[in-house]
């Protein structure tokens, strides 16, 4: 329809790898309004672009991601699944065997970074149990770049939603809280509020 808002999901996972760069990069170079992907939290507290709490889906090499560092989760190859999408399309079968040097897992805040310079809406979804101290860090990522206004979250994780609504609400304006159960009012509007 005319006035439909399209979603890239994982990037552009449908022509490369999704939650990567190339992914994110392909969707920026489109049409579409918003580009989601997923979120996971590294050892050393780095929020990076990855679906599961492994590697093993997209990589040969299978590493538990939150018991990683952002340099072991880095230096994981991953798979072209270029060729593979095409490939299965079209009734051929062939093995998740090839990988690009050049695809890594991004942090959130590379990703932010093309969003921004290509004016796309942030949809983050959140994969793993964050405690508030990741919630803040995000948040303080996506400060920094000054890009509140163009973030939805979703996630099936209501613990997020209660934590994130806090912070936004501590960190944005002097509303208070007065108990959960406020929260838990409101807690179905907060993947909508942007700002």
């Amino acid at each position: 329809k005319k006035h439909s808002l399209m979603i890239a999901h994982g990037g552009l996972g449908g022509l490369e790898t999704e939650n990567t760069l190339a992914g994110v990069l392909a969707a920026c170079n489109r049409s579409y309004w918003g580009i989601e992907v997923d979120v996971c939290y590294t050892a050393d507290g780095e929020i990076v672009l990855i679906h599961d709490s492994s590697t093993g889906s997209v990589s040969p090499v299978n590493i538990q991601v939150e018991a990683s560092t952002l340099t072991q989760v880095q230096s994981v190859p991953l798979y072209d699944f270029r060729n593979f999408y095409d490939m299965e399309k079209y009734g051929l079968k062939i093995e998740k065997t090839h990988t690009r040097s050049d695809l890594r897992i991004p942090t959130l805040k590379e990703y932010l970074g093309l969003c921004k310079r290509y004016c796309k809406t942030a949809v983050i979804e959140i994969k793993s149990n964050m405690n508030s101290n990741h919630i803040a860090y995000m948040l303080n990522q996506i400060d920094e770049l000054d890009y509140r206004e163009h973030i939805i979250f979703i996630s099936f994780l209501s613990f997020f939603f209660r934590c994130c609504f806090f912070s936004i609400v501590t960190h944005v304006t002097p509303l208070s809280v007065n108990s959960m159960s406020d929260c838990d009012q409101s807690f179905h509007t907060v993947c909508l509020m942007r700002g």
